[in-house]
């Protein structure tokens, strides 16, 4: 015979007594095992049971060790996990996600959902947010293979190269590492091969001088640069000694 809800939940209220559950969300760290070394049922679904017995609690079925057959396939199930982990990684903008790795999204439960999506951020991402305009070489991982494909290489580049207003191949020898560190994810440059790898292939026309290339400004630097160019858009600063230069020009004019 079926038990009823109200016969389930009388079970689950002697049993979470002997455990020493304080709160229903306790329920996601109890094992089978611990029921059944007090002497309890073996409820291989205890997830299921759980919503039978206290159907007006929200159960989040993810942070269980294992969810009823088909549960990912369903949309609206991923999107609620989704929800869930975002909040739970306190990520307030879709360009958070970029910071993001697989062991972070297990650690915080969302195990189940990467794995339907291969364990790759940026497959779960594209599926449940795809009107986003996401930039794949800022995540932690890329698809395997995805640096093969010269068009993405071109498209980092270029996406770095406005962020640094380049407007002639030269000005790339102002670029260094420590600035593109402070402006965006160093995982896609590395995994490309760094600026000395990938410029080159990107413009193979242009005659590199290969030991120019990522020695270019400290971070603060730029940032002074940008600063000065913001306030004085007619000139273009080249930093080095000049800065001190222009520096005591602009003091000496004021």
């Amino acid at each position: 015979m079926r038990r009823s809800e109200h016969s389930w939940t009388r079970v689950f209220d002697r049993l979470g007594n002997q455990i020493g559950i304080k709160s229903l969300y306790d329920w996601y760290d109890v094992k089978i095992s611990q029921i059944q070394k007090i002497g309890g049922p073996s409820l291989q679904n205890t997830n299921k049971l759980l919503a039978l017995a206290y159907p007006k609690h929200e159960w989040k079925l993810w942070r269980f060790g294992q969810v009823p057959k088909g549960f990912w396939e369903s949309k609206s199930n991923r999107v609620d996990c989704f929800d869930w982990l975002e909040a739970e990684l306190a990520i307030t903008k879709e360009d958070d996600w970029y910071a993001i790795t697989t062991a972070d999204v297990i650690r915080k439960g969302g195990g189940g959902l990467l794995g339907y999506f291969n364990y790759s951020i940026s497959g779960l991402v594209f599926s449940i947010k795809p009107d986003h305009p996401w930039e794949v070489w800022k995540f932690q991982a890329v698809p395997k293979g995805f640096w093969k494909d010269k068009k993405n290489l071109v498209q980092m580049v270029e996406n770095v190269g406005k962020t640094f207003k380049i407007k002639r191949l030269e000005e790339w020898y102002r670029v260094s590492v420590d600035m593109i560190q402070e402006q965006t994810s160093l995982t896609g440059l590395y995994a490309a091969g760094g600026l000395l790898r990938v410029l080159p292939l990107v413009y193979p026309q242009h005659e590199w001088v290969i030991g120019k290339i990522g020695r270019g400004y400290k971070a603060s630097q730029w940032r002074l640069a940008k600063m000065l160019e913001d306030i004085f858009p007619q000139i273009r600063i080249n930093l080095c000694a000049e800065t001190k230069i222009f520096m005591r020009i602009i003091c000496t004019r004021i």
